[in-house]
């Protein structure tokens, strides 16, 4: 009776103009953001012009339709400012022939092409994905909460993760709405259990009903100059073994280039790390309903791939034309990336040489953006220039490469402290609240 035709698949604020499909019994839609009431139609072209204000955040965008006495017959709501996946995966609870449990594997992608690696964790060991896209759970105790996550990768270095909270109460729920909550330890890995009284959204309790640490999202951007900044590192590694290096490509393909001439493995990345450059120039494309921005991002690199040394110091290689540099927007899109796997995550941010940023959005709001989101930033400073990038406040000082080791150690340990807690129901990010007597903390500050 009525849906949204303006879909918001990006970063949006500001004035917006919003297009609805009503049909003709409709008397009047209103439109509410975060229940606040926005703008009135009551006829058609049912199309409203909105002004979503100047703070980023995650929102819900809510389209009411109502008859002629006023009362309401239907809504459509859409969240905005957060990850929409380009390709996805669910997980289903069954039992086989035999009468053990599996998990069967359905996946849809822009693409439509099957993927061409599938990784299942079950309790964060890897386990066999077998004939039919199933995961054979013989032998698991289903008295016991377990999490089964699935990574699937496509050819075009496209990637789609999903999960399954299983055992105890809910080994026969196979569509259970539950909320990943990232979340530092200080001492130990609590059980659900204890977490009854932790977590609250809208003023509720929120019960946790599983604790995972899976896989760390890891998304860089870089200011111009950091590459040839960090190649030229004093007491950088020795030259690389022969067919080790290597540009890294843009999307979707991987081209190989003659600059990389430093050791590809130095400072590896660990097994369980997946991990993303933006680059910090975007380029205007028009959609159907409304324009956007769009940054060229590297394809997802893994602990085979190389190092931090060897990411930081390579170009990424984009296509079309060049454009202004847009820091502080690209960390924006890094968060949306980071926060979009519900996994471990953390945006690393490093600061070469002075640029001119003509970023839409200042440091202020993306940093609080960034935090309603849940997703860390972490910042590196190049050089003895404590000024270039000052906004973004404290940073790692790097002037050599033993320092670029302990910036590098120093994230992997707060990377390494991170939990996804698994909550009741579905909640935007910034409206769950850990409480003050917790045995865990926030990613990103105190509430």
């Amino acid at each position: 009776m009525i849906e949204f035709l303006t879909l918001f698949l990006g970063i949006v604020a500001g004035p917006q103009d919003v297009a609805l499909m009503v049909e003709e019994s409709v008397a009047s839609v209103e439109l509410r953001l975060d229940g606040e009431l926005l703008a009135v139609a009551q006829e058609a072209p049912w199309k409203l012009e909105v002004d979503l204000g100047t703070r980023l955040l995650p929102r819900e965008l809510e389209a009411v339709a109502l008859d002629g006495e006023g009362q309401v017959v239907a809504t459509a709501r859409q969240f905005l400012n957060i990850p929409r996946p380009i390709a996805e995966v669910s997980l289903a609870l069954s039992q086989g022939a035999n009468g053990h449990h599996q998990a069967n594997i359905a996946w849809e992608s822009t693409s439509g092409v099957r993927p061409a690696e599938m990784i299942a964790l079950l309790d964060d060991k890897e386990v066999p994905i077998l004939d039919g896209d199933r995961v054979d759970l013989r032998g698991v105790d289903t008295m016991q909460l377990h999490v089964l996550q699935v990574e699937l990768w496509f050819p075009d270095m496209t990637s789609a993760r999903g999960h399954l909270v299983f055992g105890g109460e809910y080994v026969d729920e196979t569509n259970a709405e539950l909320t990943a909550f990232p979340v530092s330890l200080g001492r130990g890995s609590p059980k659900p259990a204890e977490m009854s009284s932790w977590f609250v959204a809208d003023a509720q309790p929120v019960q946790a009903v599983a604790v995972e640490k899976g896989l760390a999202n890891l998304v860089i951007v870089r200011s111009p100059g950091v590459a040839h900044w960090i190649g030229s590192l004093e007491g950088r590694p020795e030259s690389t073994p022969t067919g080790m290096s290597g540009a890294i490509g843009p999307i979707p393909f991987r081209a190989e280039a003659s600059t990389a001439d430093r050791q590809r493995m130095a400072l590896q990345f660990q097994g369980d790390y997946r991990v993303r450059i933006v680059v910090p120039r975007a380029l205007r494309e028009t959609g159907q309903r409304v324009d956007f921005d769009l940054f060229s991002v590297s394809p997802e690199l893994r602990s085979r791939h190389g190092g931090i040394y060897w990411a930081l110091s390579q170009e990424v290689l984009v296509g079309g034309a060049a454009s202004r540099t847009r820091v502080s927007d690209a960390v924006t899109l890094a968060g949306l990336q980071a926060a979009g796997s519900n996994h471990r995550r953390t945006v690393l941010l490093v600061l070469g040489e002075a640029w001119e940023d003509h970023s839409r959005f200042d440091v202020a709001t993306v940093r609080a953006y960034l935090e309603a989101l849940n997703v860390p930033v972490v910042v590196w400073r190049l050089g003895d220039d404590s000024t270039v990038g000052s906004e973004w406040g404290e940073a790692a000082q790097i002037s050599d490469y033993g320092d670029l080791k302990r910036a590098w150690r120093s994230l992997e340990k707060s990377l390494q402290r991170q939990r996804v807690i698994w909550l009741e129901g579905l909640h935007l990010p910034n409206a769950v609240k850990i409480a003050q007597s917790a045995g865990v903390e926030p990613v990103v500050g105190r509430p």
